[in-house]
């Protein structure tokens, strides 16, 4: 292999590589902005955590018609303080009361969405540029 075709292969890497972030963050962010205009919105609290790889997921209580229900955060977050006892805004699915998400924070779909599409449109570019620089 030469040099030009080893550029030329990484440049097709980058692009695909940041493609599939670019759709998998507009996806997560149709699907945020999906749940806030059509799912329910309720006053939540932390009420436990447990460690998810050097990150922490929340378990948050809300009540819904007098009963209390309970879900684990789909979403994990790096907390510098113990989150238990925080009341956080709760979106639910109104077909399924254990569908449900903390609606913003540091770590909510929006957040995720943006930076994915960030960083994938960052990689397209820098495989693009790496892709003209071996064709040159």
């Amino acid at each position: 292999m030469t040099f030009g075709q080893a550029f030329t292969l990484l440049s097709a890497g980058f692009v695909l590589l940041g493609a599939v972030f670019v759709v998998l963050g507009a996806r997560t962010l149709a699907s945020t902005r999906r749940r806030r205009r059509t799912w329910h919105a309720y006053p939540g609290r932390v009420v436990a955590t447990r460690p998810d790889g050097d990150l922490v997921r929340c378990q948050v209580a809300y009540r819904r018609d007098g009963t209390q229900v309970l879900f684990w955060n789909r979403y994990t977050s790096s907390v510098l303080r113990d989150p238990v006892g925080r009341d956080v805004p709760v979106l639910v699915n109104p077909a399924d009361p254990h569908d449900a998400v903390v609606d913003g924070g540091i770590v909510d779909g929006s957040t995720v969405g943006v930076v994915f599409v960030v960083v994938g449109s960052l990689a397209v570019v820098i495989g693009l540029v790496v892709g003209l620089v071996a064709l040159t």
